[in-house]
């Protein structure tokens, strides 16, 4: 038998794939819910329903390639992270290319591709994880052994979160900092160096909040949403209205107001039209769903065969995490408005596509477990002294 025959199958995980696809189907019944009542009363039929078939439509590509990516050998996909990381990157420095980026003016966030609308920070994500993964395990990297170690996976973090921020976009630039300190952190890295990099993150988000002054407006508006709700706090009071109204089990679906009020209520506050309709239950057993995917995942990615891809599938999972968080967060003025999508729920081709590519890489790269003799003898297996904390 050869070398490559002896490794195991890839297989799917039913307690993901079956809690996963529920909560997707939950998000498309309420991106259209959210968002059908925006339609003037003369569109058309196809018009009164397009939310609900392009989140179908970019729901159903994400799952194909889920399914495609979670199939797929985890050596294939250790070896195609890479070109993956590349691409995105690249793409996120195209945005600054006069006449690429497709948007208002002043915002750098999307590229049209055909009839297609794509966010490259979105992808930047997964593959954020899997390049800081890699350069954490290098060989002479060891983040335990001093600060230069950790300004060096630190300093390509940093890089990748200020060309997000800088499109502008600080809701995604979160995300990838808690993904770059969830990966230092399962690496083993120091927590004062952890502490000091968080520091050194907490004044920089403090000068750009002081220098870029249409995003100053939202910190007083955290503070006081009713003394600027017809400016900056317009969307944080509507939807403190809407989560305010839910009660046990909401108002009833499809009769909330909130979303006739929300500017975005299908996509970053999609929870605030989930809360008021169906309430501190609905809203109950939709973050459990979530969480329960996302501890299946973390336990998933505790099982890959190589110290890299636990890592990088480790800091996958907190990714999603993060997004969650920062997500119902600022749904309920917990944290400055910060524009970040509800993993699987909200409306939002690219962020839809991108959180179902990433579960597909965990579970490639946690379902696939090779032999250990074989591993040892294919040069895979880690040393013991090289292990992570991601056991």
């Amino acid at each position: 038998m050869s070398v490559r025959g002896c490794y195991a199958r890839p297989t799917l995980d039913p307690l993901v794939l079956g809690p996963l696809l529920t909560v997707v189907l939950f998000g498309v019944v309420m991106v259209y819910d959210a968002t059908s009542s925006s339609v003037p009363a003369d569109a058309s039929y196809l018009r009164y329903f397009g939310a609900f078939q392009s989140q179908m439509v970019f729901a159903a590509i994400g799952f194909a390639l889920m399914l495609g990516i979670a199939l797929t050998p985890a050596r294939l996909v250790d070896a195609l992270a890479a070109p993956f990381v590349c691409v995105s990157v690249v793409a996120c420095l195209a945005l600054f290319v006069p006449g690429v980026a497709s948007g208002p003016e002043g915002i750098r966030r999307w590229i049209q591709v055909g009839p297609i609308t794509v966010q490259p920070s979105e992808f930047l994500k997964p593959a954020l994880a899997l390049m800081l993964a890699r350069i954490v395990t290098w060989p002479g990297v060891d983040l335990r052994a001093s600060a230069r170690a950790f300004a060096w996976p630190a300093g390509v973090a940093l890089f990748c979160v200020v060309i997000v921020e800088r499109q502008p976009d600080m809701g995604t630039g979160l995300v990838l900092l808690a993904i770059a300190f969830g990966v230092f952190f399962l690496a083993g890295a120091r927590i004062r160096h952890l502490v000091a990099g968080g520091a050194v993150m907490m004044v920089g988000l403090a000068v750009a909040i002081k220098l870029l002054h249409f995003r100053s407006g939202r910190i007083p508006a955290f503070f006081d949403p009713e003394g600027h709700r017809w400016t900056t706090g317009f969307q944080i009071v509507h939807s403190l209205v809407a989560v305010a109204r839910s009660g046990l089990g909401g108002v009833g679906f499809g009769l909330g107001v909130g979303k006739t009020r929300l500017p975005v209520a299908g996509s970053d506050y999609v929870f605030a039209t989930v809360a008021e309709e169906l309430g501190l239950l609905g809203s109950a057993l939709l973050i459990g769903g979530l969480v329960f995917v996302i501890m299946r995942l973390f336990q998933i990615a505790s099982r890959a065969p190589l110290r890299r891809m636990r890592l990088a599938a480790g800091g996958i999972c907190l990714g999603l995490a993060a997004q969650v968080l920062l997500n119902i967060a600022v749904v309920t003025n917990c944290l400055p408005s910060t524009g970040v999508p509800l993993p699987f729920i909200s409306d939002g081709g690219s962020s839809m596509v991108a959180s179902l590519m990433s579960v597909g890489i965990v579970l490639s790269l946690g379902q696939s477990r090779p032999d250990p003799g074989v591993a040892a003898m294919d040069g895979l297996s880690d040393s013991p002294a090289r292990r992570g904390a991601v056991a």
